[in-house]
């Protein structure tokens, strides 16, 4: 077991590292309930300081466009209806961390997240009783993790036995530590550093085993060092598509398709140029409240 947060604490190489089975299954939460009803990251404010307003019919059209783009690529979609008014319930890669089957322990599917957001903590709860009439099954972390706010921080690194953790307003580094021993596993953790990149999903997108999107002004020198360390290709999205329209929190689950927020046009060609298919969606709506592809979907 290894906790990686210096790039010369790196003594392998990704060969070394055991291949692991991913992910094909995808969790969207319906968006009936999603409005903002409060500000918990940069995104939620106008200029004046207002909460921003949302088209709920344009956001179930953005949102239904987008599980239309999953089932395109033969992932298999599940969709929870959200029984109460949480209006971020629709962010779902939050609430819970998924686990390989490889690494299981007690036959556990997740680890249960602990949001820090206090307008947030239901949605662990709900999602958590559906997912258990399904037949899946929860861990958790001890009671020294405060924060831990699943895969909005926590990716895996794709086929392989390596997570990449990111530590900042919504994750602690406690949580990395008892998940690199709890199962055995090599975590490298990225210090977030930037108020608009408040999540790894928001600056961090790990294309294939070799590359990545990534947006460099989100991290500290250490993990500027890390990420240049593993991939072979760290691809810089636009800064201004990274911080506007969340470049960086597109997501791609087989290695080729790369879906991404609509008008990302230099990102996009960018990813291009390296042959990956772009397929933009628009999830404009969602923006608005601080998330776009990534958050909108839990890969497990």
């Amino acid at each position: 077991m290894v906790l990686i947060e210096r790039s010369n604490q790196i003594n392998f190489t990704l060969n070394e590292i055991p291949e692991m089975n991913f992910f094909k299954n995808i969790l969207m939460v319906s968006p009936e309930n999603f409005e903002i009803q409060y500000a918990i990251n940069p995104f939620m404010k106008d200029s004046a300081g207002n909460l921003k307003k949302i088209d709920k019919k344009k956001a179930k059209s953005q949102w239904g466009n987008l599980l239309q783009t999953f089932t395109d690529l033969n992932l298999s979609v599940t969709k929870f209806e959200p029984e109460e008014k949480l209006p971020d319930i629709v962010f779902c890669a939050n609430q819970f961390f998924p686990i390989p089957n490889e690494i299981s322990i007690n036959k556990e599917n997740f680890l249960e997240g602990k949001m820090f957001a206090e307008e947030r903590k239901a949605e662990v709860a709900l999602l958590k009783k559906k997912f258990e009439n399904l037949g899946y099954n929860f861990g958790q972390l001890s009671q020294r993790v405060t924060k831990f706010e699943g895969t909005g921080d926590g990716i895996w690194h794709p086929g392989k036995k390596l997570l990449w953790g990111g530590i900042g307003a919504r994750t602690d580094m406690m949580a990395w530590q008892e998940i690199s021993e709890k199962y055995d596993i090599d975590v490298i953790a990225l210090n977030l550093k930037h108020k608009t990149f408040y999540h790894l999903d928001t600056c961090l997108c790990i294309l294939n085993q070799t590359t990545c999107l990534w947006n460099p002004d989100a991290f500290d020198k250490n993990g500027q060092e890390l990420i240049r360390k593993i991939f072979d290709l760290p691809i810089e999205a636009d800064k201004n598509e990274a911080e506007s329209i969340m470049a960086c929190n597109a997501f791609c689950p087989d290695g080729k398709n790369v879906i991404i927020q609509q008008g990302c046009l230099k990102t996009k060609s960018k990813l291009e140029q390296v042959s990956f298919n772009v397929i933009e969606v628009d999830t404009s709506e969602f923006i608005k409240a601080g998330g776009s592809v990534f958050c909108l979907k839990l890969f497990f």
